[in-house]
């Protein structure tokens, strides 16, 4: 059951690239504020704090690229309620979005749409903001999903979860430090703003802060109402290694788990007068992880790339758990002039 969905993609604000005259009639030279705002984006561009026989950035300041975005979420519990023991899967329906993106000295804009939105009864949406740097980065992900489906097994019993029963709400904002960042470029593989030239690897350092309620939709006669809410804070290591081969060709692997170091757990079911409340907070090892791969092939103007990022939210102990998946693969092609 999803609701529209405009999906943007925004990693950065566009620049302006044009240069006007200044028509001053005391002093037609000065500079206007778009000229020195595009020198100082040709700047920043062409500034070299990494080492050149490693990473390069291209020629080209333009850039204009096609991409394609499937992605999905899934929900898995565990638990006893009232002496009873629960267990339960939920999963969305897959977002498929197409895009463009334009940008120019490293910056970009671009967006995204689902082009089968119309034909579904329950659209999720989804806003996902990333920022990627030789140095450190970061993502910012929403998303409000009303399609999930599945089941729930109740000592033996196996209840139908339909479309539109269960609603979601998350928050998931990830930050990384790259630790060689001199010689390994994230933004080679995710955002094609610099260029791999030789095979490099590095240590990563991140920290996720991640905001999660999940509820059932009741009808107006429905006496069974339940929510789930969750925030949690997580602090790792990873380690992240480009590889350089055949003819301009890149594969990218990372991971990064972490630990969390804070949680706050809590639940609310009410069922024909009957509540029930419990809260709860960290069990170790509760943890968090983000995966991603990615390969990429450039050429002197084009460029293509795909890319797969996956994370995950484990919590809980043998009396009740909860595992979160999400998961967006990309595929792009791109030009620059």
């Amino acid at each position: 059951m999803m609701k529209k969905k405009v999906f943007f993609s925004i990693i950065l604000i566009a620049a302006v690239g044009f240069c006007m005259t200044a028509s001053a009639q005391n002093d037609s030279t000065k500079q206007t504020r778009w000229q020195r705002i595009n020198q100082k984006l040709k700047e920043n561009y062409a500034k070299v704090n990494y080492d050149t026989e490693y990473i390069g950035r291209p020629d080209l300041l333009w850039t204009v690229k096609l991409k394609g975005n499937i992605g999905g979420s899934q929900f898995n519990n565990y638990g006893k309620y009232a002496g009873e023991s629960m267990r339960g899967k939920l999963k969305s329906d897959d977002m498929r979005t197409i895009g463009v993106e334009v940008g120019y000295s490293g910056l970009s804009l671009g967006f995204s749409i689902n082009p089968t939105s119309n034909s579904k009864k329950y659209k999720d949406e989804e806003f996902t903001m990333n920022y990627y740097d030789n140095h450190f980065g970061f993502d910012v992900e929403y998303q409000h999903i009303k399609s999930f489906h599945g089941y729930q097994n109740s000592e033996g019993e196996r209840y139908e979860v339909e479309k539109g029963d269960m609603k979601m709400n998350n928050l998931r904002i990830n930050g990384y430090y790259v630790f060689n960042g001199k010689k390994f470029s994230y933004p080679a593989a995710f955002n094609y703003t610099y260029l791999q030239k030789r095979s490099a690897g590095s240590w990563l350092a991140g920290a996720t802060f991640q905001n999660t309620t999940l509820k059932n939709n009741p009808d107006p006669n429905d006496t069974y109402n339940a929510r789930l809410h969750s925030t949690l804070v997580a602090l790792g290591g990873g380690y992240a290694y480009n590889w350089v081969f055949h003819r301009n060709w890149l594969l990218h692997v990372s991971a990064l788990p972490s630990l969390i170091v804070y949680a706050r757990h809590s639940t609310r079911v009410s069922y024909e007068g009957e509540n029930y409340q419990e809260k709860s907070h960290a069990h170790f090892p509760d943890a968090m992880t983000t995966e991603r791969v990615a390969l990429v092939r450039n050429w002197s103007k084009f460029y293509g790339g795909a890319s797969f990022v996956m994370t995950n939210t484990l919590t809980g102990d043998k009396n009740g758990s909860i595992t979160y998946s999400h998961w967006n693969a990309q595929i792009v092609l791109g030009m620059r002039f």
